[in-house]
């Protein structure tokens, strides 16, 4: 069985490219954010393995090392305003705040019934904090869940403008979601901010904003369950 240290060493090795402060940022997130908050009771001896897990409706918590790594090339900032795309566990949502505080955190998930879930996790996890570490609970206290299909150009996020947008589903190949990501990105983007967002089977797409947008991609390679509209 893993432990908390082999799965921050795991994710130290695995994105060595990072090393510097901010990798040490995410570890320590990583370390106070405790996974086993965000997997199912049945897997818990699974929590600090370095593996994607499964959290029902087909979805997963993802790998750690490749949520950090999103992380690492996000690099969320204290008082950023962030959206999350796809909260599934409300791991990463968590993640996210931590390192934003004072910021906020908006994670939309399109399936209600995970959503739910993850407002229980964050409660759960904010319990324990409070007790054990009140100020590291006090960091979350802007993070918000709501069941909504963020691709909906009528959404209400469609107004707001956000400093980053990290998507935690990747893009169908021979589909328009790639043409919904960069619109997203276009309108959504505060000047200077950034959208990540995987492909289902390859690398992160990384849309910067800066007058124009700019769109690059990682040489790493990923695997994510699809970007999907609507909501369930």
């Amino acid at each position: 069985m893993s432990t908390m240290e082999s799965m921050l060493n795991s994710v130290s090795k695995n994105n060595r490219q990072f090393e510097g402060r901010y990798l040490e940022r995410v570890l320590d997130a990583m370390e106070t954010i405790n996974r086993k908050f965000f997997v199912p009771p049945a897997m818990q001896n699974c929590s600090y393995d370095d593996t994607p897990l499964q959290i029902g409706k087909g979805q997963t918590i993802s790998q750690p090392s490749t949520v950090a790594a999103m992380l690492l090339y996000a690099e969320p900032k204290p008082k950023m305003s962030i959206l999350e795309v796809g909260a599934g566990s409300g791991w990463n949502a968590c993640l996210i705040q931590y390192l934003v505080h004072p910021g906020r955190v908006l994670a939309l998930e399109r399936i209600s019934f995970l959503a739910k879930n993850a407002e229980e996790n964050i409660a759960n996890l904010r319990k324990y904090l409070k007790e054990k570490k009140p100020k590291e609970a006090a960091k979350l206290n802007n993070l918000r869940i709501r069941t909504e299909n963020a691709l909906d150009e009528n959404s209400r996020i469609w107004q707001e403008k956000y400093d980053r947008i990290i998507i935690t589903a990747g893009i169908p190949l021979n589909t328009d979601m790639g043409d919904i990501v960069q619109k997203m990105a276009g309108r959504l983007l505060k000047e200077k901010g950034m959208l990540i967002c995987p492909e289902v089977e390859g690398p992160l797409r990384i849309y910067r904003k800066s007058k124009e947008l700019i769109i690059e991609q990682t040489e790493s390679r990923y695997v994510f369950v699809p970007l999907l509209n609507g909501v369930e």
